[in-house]
């Protein structure tokens, strides 16, 4: 039947007491006042939304065992689906979860609607459970009573109040039977459910609480946003806690509190924010409000799992966050070891195997801008290969550089969420197979000489063909340093990559017409489809296997090493010369003092001595026989900042500071070796090593050991250019050479400076050190000379170099380098010249 237009209609409405004077006003009367009011305050509560309003959290209790186990939770407000208020009032209770017999008082009634399912077993055997909060009332109190209004007698005693509370129970969670999830992951949490190590109950715990967050669920809203079922309102819901309401095991007044593990050993672990969820509107979870998740309960249950981590496990450096999770929300933060940062996880091993590039600085608010973007994206399955960005936070390193702060952390983001790519990889080897392959270009590499018609048109199919990838490798490198490339879309970057490099390295394996000598092109050729299509030479996959496997990582690794081969044949992109480091001084000492809060450092010199601007890459490691050196180490620039890199124009050095910290369990006596490793970046990617293999674990800080060599000053050059050089002429190179001692050591010490000169026609030239007439023994084209330097004076020290006596119809080049390393100190001091000279000398024509 059709209502009218301004119609009351009032079917199943909340019915009010209507109180008038001369009305006999009953029990009855005032029961339905207090029932009318709980209507409405359901009503407000609906609004709301059900969920944690504040407290209510679950922990174990202090005096809490494997035979019995108990949990505390704290005082706090929820609201349940129903509308009612679930409260406790308490500050913290404890619960007991292994029942003892007892009777409990009558409930009063006021939440007679939440009739809850029967009391599982009593807990006692290998389990995954809810724990629950509902709400409850019982009688307190007594009142008398008379017949009637009229008699005054006494007719017994009455309830005086009827009290509103809370209680608790654990739900079990069938994993054998719960719908929505796959073989593979039952199988999974089969085996897991079986072991009792760290990793293992870590990451059972990181899957089961995204059973709980829908992440499996092939229908999930983002995927059906238009799911429907019949006979079912547009609400639909997800994921365990939704199959266990279906089920009946939870009911509309329940409020799911925690995730619990219980095994024979006890429980396992307590995850609140598996199954916690902040008070929202059922509308909030509408499957048309595709934006809306459980993003921000998802993030502080990995954080709160990664907290636990973090307190409870030994030696964090070793940790691969693979090992202890299976999904990660889309950003998260860790605490990381560094200066003035005591303990943490390794700043590049947790994550190591899902990232290109190195940390770059992002500032706090663009980190909270990026934590409230990541709300509403799907969560990061590492079994898929992610790839993520890592950065550091700008205010957090300047607060614990100024002592406000005793932990740095890092973010991750994951590449889906197109965060500030500052250093990315993917970008970074698109950039870098645009340099070398235009190296090819640029250096004629594979272009005949010569300007008939056969060889002009050989070369403009070559040039043609490598301008296809230096086209393809600009366009994608925009894109992904545009932040405009996720995972799939950087997978098909690489796979066009693939595509115009494969067809390049078939034409290089053809004929071509109009050339003769091809300059070893197809051997090029041949081996550049090798690395595309099969596999490269440490056996990794080749660029279209990573990409066929969906992995990132192993592409962008793959590019890599094509460009290092590319960059290498053309010499376009690869740096020419030394670079390296040598240590040069330990300001307090060889000694390393176990459990000092104050670091020891040791100073190295890094130098680039190649032809190319080089961002080097530091790591320092120290061992020993025994103890924990993982976390032991740290690199700062001498003006304390600590610093994973250094960024050096050619020719040029600068001075680090390893800073070494002796773990606790340390052993006095024993031998400490501290490697400093530098590593040039792709596509030169060559890593030196520089060590001290005598420091010492003491119970006392040792002497100050300041010995060094430096070159002191430019290089005094020759007059006249060496590029253009003739037969019979010396060109002297002049080096300042600076011998530092200890304070009070005035004696001279022994050095030998050694030229390295590197000539297809070696034994054509001649080098004398310090002066024509004195001995210089060489072979081989390595030439040394020894002399000694007084602490704290500068000496020049000259090489002559005498270009070949004959004159010849071919061009004749030579290049040396120099080394000055001491010949009786222990231990040995030595400094690379970071420049590399040539001379060249014309063709006689």
């Amino acid at each position: 039947m059709s209502r009218q237009l301004h119609e009351p209609i009032t079917d199943s409405g909340i019915r009010n007491p209507n109180f008038f004077n001369g009305r006999l006003l009953t029990a009855d009367d005032l029961n339905v006042v207090l029932t009318t009011n709980r209507q409405q305050h359901r009503q407000l509560g609906q609004g709301i939304g059900e969920g944690i309003i504040y407290g209510l959290e679950v922990e174990t209790a202090t005096g809490s065992t494997g035979l019995r186990p108990v949990l505390r939770v704290s005082e706090g407000l929820a609201l349940n689906r129903q509308g009612d208020a679930v409260a406790l009032a308490l500050k913290s209770v404890d619960v007991a979860l292994v029942r003892d017999a007892a009777t409990f008082p009558p409930e009063a009634g006021l939440f007679a609607a939440c009739t809850l399912p029967e009391p599982s077993d009593n807990l006692s055997n290998i389990g995954v459970y809810v724990f629950t909060a509902t709400p409850t009332s019982t009688y307190e109190g007594s009142v008398p009573t008379r017949h009637s209004l009229t008699n005054s007698n006494f007719g017994g005693c009455g309830k005086r109040y009827a009290v509103e509370g809370i209680k608790f129970r654990l739900e079990r969670i069938d994993l054998a039977t719960l719908e929505g999830v796959s073989t593979a992951t039952r199988t999974q949490l089969d085996g897991l459910l079986k072991l009792n190590d760290a990793a293992s109950l870590s990451k059972l715990r990181n899957i089961l609480a995204h059973l709980c967050f829908d992440t499996e669920e092939t229908n999930g809203q983002r995927r059906d946003p238009f799911k429907s079922i019949p006979g079912v309102a547009t609400f639909v819901n997800y994921g365990a806690l939704a199959a266990l309401r279906s089920l009946g095991q939870l009911t509309e007044c329940d409020v799911p509190l925690a995730l619990i593990y219980w095994s024979r050993e006890g429980v396992q672990f307590v995850d609140t924010w598996a199954v916690r969820r902040l008070a929202r509107r059922l509308l909030d979870l509408d499957v048309f409000s595709i934006l809306r998740s459980y993003g921000y309960e998802r993030l502080l249950q990995f954080q709160r799992h990664l907290q636990d981590l973090f307190e409870r496990l030994g030696g964090l450096a070793s940790v691969q966050l693979q090992n202890y999770f299976q999904y990660l929300p889309p950003v998260g933060y860790y605490p990381v070891s560094g200066t003035k940062s005591p303990r943490g996880f390794h700043q590049t091993n947790l994550l190591g195997q899902y990232t290109t590039g190195v940390p770059s600085q992002i500032t706090v608010e663009r980190f909270g801008a990026l934590l409230r973007e990541s709300f509403a994206c799907p969560d990061v399955n590492l079994q898929t290969k992610p790839v993520l960005q890592l950065f550091r936070v700008r205010d957090n390193e300047s607060a614990v550089e100024a002592n406000a702060s005793t932990q740095r952390y890092q973010v991750f983001v994951t590449r889906e969420l197109n965060g500030p790519l500052l250093q990315d990889g993917v970008a970074k080897s698109l950039y870098d197979a645009w340099e070398v392959y235009r190296g090819l270009i640029k250096r004629r590499i594979f272009l005949p000489p010569g300007t008939d018609d056969a060889k002009i048109g050989a070369q403009l199919t070559i040039t043609s063909a490598i301008r296809y990838v230096l086209d393809m490798s600009n366009r994608q490198h925009t894109l992904a340093a545009a932040t405009a490339l996720d995972t799939a879309g950087a997978l098909n970057a690489f796979l066009e990559m693939h595509r115009i490099q494969d067809e390049l390295a078939t034409l290089f394996q053809t004929n071509i017409p109009g050339i003769q000598d091809t300059q070893q092109r197809e051997i090029f050729g041949r081996l550049l489809g090798g690395l595309l299509n099969l596999k490269l030479p440490d056996g990794r996959p080749g660029l279209r296997p990573a990409v066929q496997a969906n992995n990132l990582s192993a592409a962008v690794d793959a590019q890599t090493v094509i460009n290092m081969f590319v960059g290498g044949w053309s010499g376009e992109g690869v740096a020419i010369g030394p670079f390296g480091s040598s240590w040069q001084s330990s300001p307090q000492g060889k000694n390393l003092v176990p459990a000092r809060v104050e670091p020891f450092p040791h100073h190295f010199l890094v130098n680039n001595g190649t032809d190319k601007r080089l961002n080097i890459q530091l790591s320092a490691t120290a061992t020993a026989a025994h103890g924990d050196w993982s976390n032991s180490t740290t690199i700062e620039n001498e003006a304390g900042t600590e610093i994973p890199s250094v960024d050096l124009a050619p020719g040029t050095n600068t001075t680090v500071v390893v800073k070494v910290k002796a773990p606790s369990n340390a052993q006095v006596d024993d031998t400490v070796t501290l490697t400093l490793e530098t590593t040039a970046p792709p596509p030169t990617n060559i890593t030196t090593r520089s060590s001290i293999t005598d420091l010492k674990v003491a119970a006392g800080v040792g002497t100050a050991v300041t010995r060094s060599v430096v070159y002191d000053g430019p290089v005094v050059l020759p007059s006249i250019s060496p590029d253009n050089a003739t037969s019979n002429m010396t060109f002297g190179y002049g080096y300042n050479l600076r011998y530092t001692a200890p304070v009070g050591d005035l004696n001279p010490a022994n050095f030998r400076l050694i030229v390295n000169l590197t000539s297809e026609t070696v034994t054509q030239w001649a080098v004398r050190i310090l002066d024509l007439s004195s001995q210089t023994t060489g072979q081989n084209g390595v030439f040394q000379r020894t002399f000694d330097l007084t602490p704290g004076a500068s000496r020049l020290v000259q090489v002559v170099i005498r270009t070949p006596l004959t004159p010849s119809t071919s061009e004749r080049t030579a290049s040396f380098t120099v080394r000055v390393e001491s010949v009786n100190l222990t231990p040995t001091i030595f400094a690379d010249h970071p420049q590399t000279f040539t001379i060249r000398v014309r063709a006689n024509t």
